[in-house]
């Protein structure tokens, strides 16, 4: 039965999600969803936002694989402060 719940419910979000490339934007409708499966109020309000903002992080860590990779791709230094100041700052602030 909860899979048939979960499903029912979670193509608007996903579509939703995957259409503005932000978890943050399917927020609102996330919300309706746990409305409509009966997750309990504060469980909502808590878990939604949280898990939007660790998503953001995982994105976060994937640009820095990716750097990493290329940079390892690439033979290039990895190593320089700079390099790691820039990879770190610059996807990790821009997904903010």
């Amino acid at each position: 039965m909860g899979l048939k719940v979960f499903w029912r419910n979670i193509i608007p979000v996903s579509l939703t999600a995957w259409a503005t490339g932000s978890s943050v934007a399917a927020i609102p409708l996330n919300i309706e969803a746990a409305d409509k499966a009966s997750v309990p109020q504060d469980v909502q309000e808590i878990i939604i936002p949280m898990g939007a903002t660790i998503h953001m992080e995982g994105s976060c860590l994937s640009a820095i694989l990716k750097i990493a990779l290329l940079f390892g791709l690439f033979h290039m230094d990895f190593t320089s402060p700079m390099v790691i100041i820039t990879a770190v700052g610059g996807p990790c602030s821009a997904v903010r």
